[in-house]
């Protein structure tokens, strides 16, 4: 306690100081002073002595001479609509053209970098020694370097930023040599290591559990392997470690914190999820008793075109259900009377575990109001998701957000104890029966542009007793399937295929070549199953899904055959049958 009045009673000398000093002849007002009374503030080291600092001077950034002017970089982040508003202020106060340019722009003395600029070295160097924690603001040589590992933290600094750029007794409109400002972003609670490179770009990504990410560029596996030793000496414990093909993932712990590592060499890529620790699946198979084989079937789609619902009835009798779909009374009856019917005679009530591919309501609404429906006649176990946070990353996130709601205040009035799971890329979860394997997540997808919320379509892939596989892919579209055939290649060839997008866009070539499947689930009706038209506003995909329907399979021992279609329409029953 005492040590957090003495940093406070600092933190205010240092404002004092750089209100007086900061701003040359035109200084700056107390009414134009941000609230900065929350945050622990800190000025970034000088490694000079204070007798050798060069005496500061102010630097004119929109001057008399425009051409001269600062130009404003915007690197990478989320934060976009407030560097544009913080550009217009900018404008508006010194009457000069500001116009944020990409960090393509060629480089140029005097820039105001905000964000991650891969190609500034000034800032790349920043992000390097600054914590995840805080936001920076600073001169590295003529550059004023803005610098957050979070959008939140960002738009502080633009906001502390924009109150202190003033003008000089001749009207030119800059900063003092030495302006430096370093805060707390109190809004993140967790920090991680970060790997020793300075390779790369880093940003923020909102994910569930209010997870982080920071992700880096060309690093090597011998980096990456590094990193992970770095985290055990940290005191991170390992919890798990997956290969699939080159792609290299694992999971540390520590008694509040949770990390998550992702590394596609294909795509140069290597990611770090962190935050508040949650379930871990366990590593070892379950033990159970065995009721019966494992069946997969679906709930009738009644005629509903765009809806997806799959279940499973597990070895030990309880069933997992995949998505919903959409949600009327006869549907919701009909899956109450399935699970009812079909649990063990040992079950007073039907064991549900249930995973989500994403919050469209033809995936979700279903599930949600059966939950609230029969919340006393059920029990709950496990909830399976990766859900964006809509706010920050999906930019059309208004057909996600009222689902993603629905289902946290589902879960949180009706089923306080159920488990609940956000899955990451290259975990696995071990239930009675089949092995399931998370092989993308939208956290991987980010920042890249959502075209549509189908992208923030999660996929994995189901093993069974029976060495069969089942591939789900929700509705991904066609630029997640790009980096999934990338990522995985020959790695995707599976049994049985959950068409993407209810058959209707996101296929590939080269993901029907490289999944291959014998038998193809098709969550639509019979009617568009049989029509190759595609949905407006998407790809062509007549010729793929004619393509899918007709060719057939092949394996390498030369064996092949005709594809097996199952559309909404009807019923089936895949069993799993162990082998000896």
């Amino acid at each position: 306690m005492r040590y957090m009045k003495k940093i406070r009673f600092l933190a205010l000398l240092l404002l004092l100081a750089t209100l007086l000093t900061g701003c040359g002849g035109g200084g700056v007002s107390e009414t134009d002073t941000p609230d900065t009374q929350k945050q622990e503030t800190t000025k970034p080291s000088d490694s000079k002595g204070e007798s050798d600092k060069e005496p500061a001077e102010f630097i004119t950034m929109f001057g008399k001479d425009s051409s001269k002017d600062y130009v404003v970089i915007s690197g990478k982040h989320n934060a976009e609509n407030e560097v544009n508003q913080f550009a217009s202020k900018l404008m508006q106060r010194t009457g000069h053209s500001v116009k944020p340019k990409d960090v393509s722009n060629a480089v140029v003395e005097n820039e105001i970098v905000i964000g991650y600029a891969y190609n500034r070295a000034e800032s790349v160097d920043t992000y390097a020694e600054i914590a995840s924690t805080v936001y920076d603001i600073r001169f590295v040589g003529k550059k004023l370097v803005v610098s957050a590992y979070t959008s939140d933290g960002l738009v502080l600094a633009l906001d502390y930023l924009a109150a202190y750029i003033k003008a000089n007794d001749d009207g030119e409109y800059g900063l003092m040599s030495d302006f430096a400002y370093s805060a707390q972003n109190i809004k993140l609670d967790y920090d991680v290591p970060k790997p020793v490179t300075k390779k790369g770009y880093v940003f923020d990504g909102s994910v569930s559990n209010s997870m982080l990410q920071l992700a880096y560029k060309n690093l090597t596996t011998e980096e990456v392997t590094a990193y992970g030793k770095l985290l055990r000496e940290k005191g991170f414990t390992e919890h798990s470690t997956n290969t699939i093909g080159s792609n290299l993932f694992a999971s540390y712990y520590t008694d509040d914190m949770q990390v998550h590592t992702m590394f596609y060499p294909a795509l140069k890529d290597f990611r770090i999820v962190f935050g508040k620790k949650g379930y871990l699946p366990s590593t070892t198979a379950p033990q159970f008793t065995r009721t019966n084989d494992v069946q997969l079937t679906q709930n009738l789609r009644m005629g509903l075109d765009n809806g997806m619902s799959y279940m499973l009835q597990l070895a030990d009798g309880s069933f997992l259900i995949i998505d919903g779909g959409l949600y009327t009374a006869d549907q919701m009856t009909a899956l109450w009377n399935y699970v009812n019917t079909n649990k063990p005679a040992s079950d007073a009530k039907p064991r549900i575990t249930w995973m989500f591919t994403h919050a469209h309501n033809d995936h979700m609404q279903l599930a949600i109001e059966f939950m609230n429906n029969y919340s006393s006649r059920i029990n709950l176990q496990m909830v399976c998701y990766n859900l964006p946070n809509t706010d920050e990353v999906v930019d059309a996130g208004a057909g996600l957000a009222p689902y993603i709601k629905k289902l946290k205040t589902a879960l949180k009035t009706n089923y306080p104890n159920t488990v609940q799971y956000v899955y990451h890329s290259g975990q696995k979860l071990l239930l009675p029966g089949v092995e399931i394997e998370f092989m993308a997540t939208q956290e991987g997808y980010w920042p890249l542009e959502f075209e549509n919320e189908n992208l923030t379509s999660n996929v994995w892939r189901m093993k069974f007793e029976d060495g069969r596989t089942l591939l789900i892919v929700g509705d991904l579209e066609l630029t997640g399937t790009e980096r999934l055939t990338k990522v995985y290649g020959a790695e995707l060839e599976s049994d049985i295929f959950q068409v993407n997008h209810h058959g209707k866009s996101g296929m590939t070539q080269n993901l029907i070549n490289y999944v291959d499947p014998k038998i193809c689930l098709w969550p639509t009706t019979k009617a568009s199953f049989e029509n190759n038209n595609s949905i407006t506003g998407y790809q062509n995909n007549a010729t793929l899904k004619a393509n899918l329907k007709t060719s057939k399979w092949t394996r390498d021992d030369g064996t092949s055959g005709d594809r097996i279609h199952y559309h909404g329409d009807g019923a089936f029953i895949i069993t799993f049958i162990p082998t000896a």
